[in-house]
């Protein structure tokens, strides 16, 4: 008698520290490295979500041309990236022991997830508005940024195998 009991809160001591365990800590790092997939997909749809504004040639008319995305597209994407910039910092404070697991390279440094925060702010900040040529190409080199800083880059060249066919004209 006294055996199964000592058992029965052995199973239960078990279960409690495992599922905390759970909660915790694992539950947070997937989210966290989930999160980096969807910062991966946005990277790519809203990679032109951004109005090019184009002065005119002389001669031509004097009002700017503009082309790209619509002001309600560039809000969504806005909307979007601020949303995941937030949620990607959040991270760093909902794991526990987040400076080990970086380490070990199971979610990003928290220098890496600091640079890609400001990245993304800097990309949704500029997206309300029409951009100059300048303006896009800042807008271009932040989403490189983000892809080098979260490796997301370093991942999807280990997918893509050099000798495609699309590859090769």
């Amino acid at each position: 008698m006294a055996t199964a009991i000592v058992t029965a809160l052995l199973a239960v001591v078990v279960f409690v520290l495992t599922q905390g365990f759970l909660k915790l800590v694992l539950e947070p790092l997937q989210e966290q490295r989930r999160l980096v997939g969807e910062v991966a997909a946005a990277l790519t749809v809203y990679e032109r979500a951004f109005t090019l504004r184009v002065q005119p040639s002389s001669g031509s008319g004097t009002e700017p041309m503009v082309f790209g995305s619509s002001r309600e597209e560039a809000a969504e994407a806005a909307k979007a990236l601020r949303d995941l910039s937030g949620r990607l910092q959040a991270g760093l404070w909902a794991v526990p022991l987040y400076d080990l697991f970086a380490f070990f390279r199971i979610v990003p440094t928290v220098s890496a997830v600091v640079v890609a925060t400001d990245e993304l702010h800097m990309w949704y900040s500029q997206l309300p508005n029409a951009v100059n040529e300048h303006q896009a190409q800042h807008i271009r080199e932040a989403r490189d940024t983000i892809s080098k800083s979260l490796g997301i880059e370093r991942r999807l060249q280990i997918f893509r195998s050099p000798g495609t066919p699309s590859d090769h004209p």
